[in-house]
């Protein structure tokens, strides 16, 4: 819906007559908030059935003005309801080929910054911890390829909790360098 931010709509009549304008200012959700400028099919017709109503007597089954509010209300809102944009299909699932390329790059990291960040002093999870920041691209490029088939509201929250993940693979990639390097002569 924020493609129609800034756009102005046409908003018409059974008869194609233009009753107004709506001009979009902004959005906040799924709301589209706005200016309305009355058209010259409403300018019209509405002060005509403005002035009948006024001439008329009460109970004739005329509308009154709170009726035309109304039904005006009702006009925009459904013209409002046409004019959603789909929402958009999700991503086709990554290729295992694809899944393979992204892990390798976050192991590949992990090993990499390992041998530069582990200071033999620190304990294996502190030097975990800055791996995981070290190869934040990595790991978020994973996320995201892997993430790519879900709803949008599910994509989300798996972006929001596999981060308490990233961890694991680094200590790992810690207590693997520190035995490879207790085995080297």
């Amino acid at each position: 819906m924020s493609r129609y931010v800034g756009h102005s709509l046409d908003l018409m009549d059974i008869r194609q007559r233009q009753i107004g304008q709506m001009r979009i200012e902004r959005q906040e959700e799924d709301l589209l908030y706005g200016t309305f400028m009355p058209g010259p099919a409403l300018g019209h017709e509405f002060a005509q059935r403005k002035q009948d109503a006024l001439s008329t007597r009460k109970g004739e089954g005329r509308l009154t003005d709170m009726g035309y509010l109304l039904i005006l209300t009702l006009g925009l809102f459904l013209s409002g309801c046409e004019n959603a944009p789909q929402p958009r299909p999700p991503l086709p699932q990554p290729s295992e080929e694809e899944q393979r390329v992204a892990f390798e790059a976050v192991r590949g990291c992990l090993k990499q910054k390992a041998r530069v960040l582990d200071d033999n002093l620190s304990d294996a999870r502190t030097i975990a911890e800055a791996l995981v920041s070290a190869c934040a691209r990595q790991y978020q490029a994973a996320a995201e390829l892997h993430g790519r088939g879900l709803s949008p509201n599910a994509k989300r929250l798996y972006l929001e909790q596999v981060p308490s993940t990233y961890i694991e693979p680094a200590l790992r990639a810690v207590l693997d360098y520190r035995r490879s390097k207790r085995e080297q002569p």
